[in-house]
């Protein structure tokens, strides 16, 4: 049997019409850039997420700068993030010219320790950017309690869809920034992004920066911007996915579930929720220190996996510069050296998740015994 870690082909396949139909439509309309497409799934969005302003930009990582620009962060300043995430967030810090400050993920959910971030915060610190990581929020009101009035911005890349105490990922925060790579859980074909806000001022700045920091005048700038537009064709796709996402979630969750409890007696050490979130599972990702052995033997079995990531990001060697060391992030270390994404994709059948479980075990049983 052959399970591949992510499916977009069983995603798209009962879509593939409608999709046709909507970027003929946006080929009708020959309006490619700002237009009704972008509008509404702009207006879609903000209301799903509860926000009042849902901004498309060209992909996740222009949305992390972005957020960054409208805050006001620059040169000088200090911005608080996680070394466990992709290089896309502290990168976007760097890009603005402001000094990365890492600070550890819990060992529970692996997102931003607030009791670490207390001991953080200094007079320079002008935003703390902690990420929802594999689509977990992080723990939102103990942040703020430490942050006290320095801005947050979510890191919501992996998490469209999760919630924190019946709020959804996206409006906690300031600012809160998505991707919609093509893996994501609302997954373009093709880059995508956006911002989501409740201030009207943040808004109105983000949609300057986003377009060369243009005023309401065409032509006439205000600011130094960039140029970062979700584009019609994306937006008419992701308005059709965005009907589907909630059923998506629900389906891996259903998934996440099924492992948890096959492996509950084991010794794989199975992700946990953390109270007051829903999960929505972008990866699914076990712990073994044999996790090496475990990758290669689920592959010769037929069963895709994946790491996610192998190096954290304060031992990367473009931010070999800020001086940090093997053993300065415990938890986000270990995660690195230990964790295993599994297949945990909504068409699943109960077929295959047995599969990827019996070979698990199978596994983990093999070593028990040696």
């Amino acid at each position: 049997m052959n399970i591949p870690l992510v499916n977009l082909e069983a995603q798209h396949a009962p879509l593939r019409a409608e999709i046709a139909e909507a970027i003929k439509q946006v080929l009708v309309e020959c309006s490619f850039v700002r237009g009704p497409a972008v509008k509404n799934f702009q207006a879609e969005a903000a209301k799903y997420l509860g926000v009042k302003h849902a901004i498309g930009c060209a992909n996740g990582s222009d949305a992390l700068v972005v957020a960054l620009m409208a805050l006001g962060v620059g040169p000088g300043d200090e911005v608080v993030t996680v070394p466990h995430t992709y290089v896309a967030t502290p990168e976007a810090i760097r890009r603005v010219g402001a000094k990365i400050i890492f600070c550890d993920v819990e060992p529970v959910g692996w997102t931003m320790d607030p009791a670490k971030l207390k001991k953080l915060v200094t007079p320079r610190t002008k935003a703390i950017m902690p990420v929802h990581i594999f689509g977990q929020c992080a723990l939102h009101e103990e942040l703020v309690k430490a942050a006290g009035n320095i801005p947050i911005v979510e890191d919501a890349a992996q998490a469209w869809g999760a919630t924190r105490n019946g709020k959804h990922a996206g409006a906690l925060g300031a600012i809160a920034t998505f991707s919609f790579y093509p893996t994501k859980t609302l997954g373009a074909c093709g880059d995508g992004g956006m911002l989501a806000t409740n201030d009207d001022r943040l808004a109105e700045l983000i949609q300057s920066v986003c377009l060369h920091g243009e005023s309401k005048d065409r032509y006439y700038n205000d600011r130094a911007g960039m140029n970062s537009r979700l584009d019609s064709v994306q937006a008419a796709i992701l308005r059709i996915k965005l009907k589907h996402v909630d059923a998506w979630n629900t389906k891996r969750d259903a998934i996440a579930r099924y492992y948890q409890e096959r492996f509950e007696e084991s010794p794989i050490k199975a992700p946990k929720v953390l109270p007051g979130n829903t999960h929505v599972w972008h990866q699914y990702c076990i712990m073994t220190p044999e996790r090496d052995a475990l990758a290669a033997h689920l592959k010769s079995k037929g069963v895709a996996t994946g790491v996610y990531y192998p190096i954290p990001q304060h031992l990367q060697r473009c931010f070999k510069d800020l001086g940090h060391k093997a053993g300065d992030f415990p938890v986000t270390e270990s995660i690195s050296s230990d964790s295993l994404s599994i297949p945990c994709w909504p068409e699943m059948s109960e077929e295959q998740q047995a599969y990827v479980a019996d070979e698990i075990l199978a596994f983990a049983g093999a070593k028990a015994n040696k």
